[in-house]
């Protein structure tokens, strides 16, 4: 009984074994077939001469770019509040006309219904 678990856990052993050497030849080969790609294509890649970035640009652009933003921020809190404004203008006058309404209303059904 105890051999034939060891005959069991040989033949596993050696089955994993077989297929690590497997993995490991088959990413070989793929390691290979990356490399010849890689320097076939970089033959075909031109190359360009670089410069460095101008990083520092003069106080006047940056003063003009936040005063831009500021401007942007300004202009976008006056528009916002004169819409707000106008929005709460026409809802007051809408519920003036609604509360009118209702009295009318009520006046009327009071007053001018007939009771039979």
């Amino acid at each position: 009984m105890n051999s034939s678990n060891d005959k069991e856990q040989d033949f596993l052993r050696k089955e994993q074994e077989i297929r690590a050497r497997e993995a490991k030849i088959r990413l070989r080969e793929l390691e290979l077939e990356i490399n010849q790609k890689s320097e076939q294509s970089n033959v075909d890649i031109p190359h360009y001469h670089t410069r460095k970035h101008d990083e520092s640009p003069s106080s006047l652009k940056k003063f003009s770019k936040k005063m831009i933003k500021v401007g942007k921020f300004i202009g976008f809190t006056v528009f916002t509040i004169t819409l707000m404004r106008i929005g709460f203008f026409l809802g007051m006058w809408l519920a003036y006309g609604l509360i009118t309404v209702a009295i009318i209303f009520i006046g009327y059904q009071i007053f001018m219904s007939d009771s039979d």
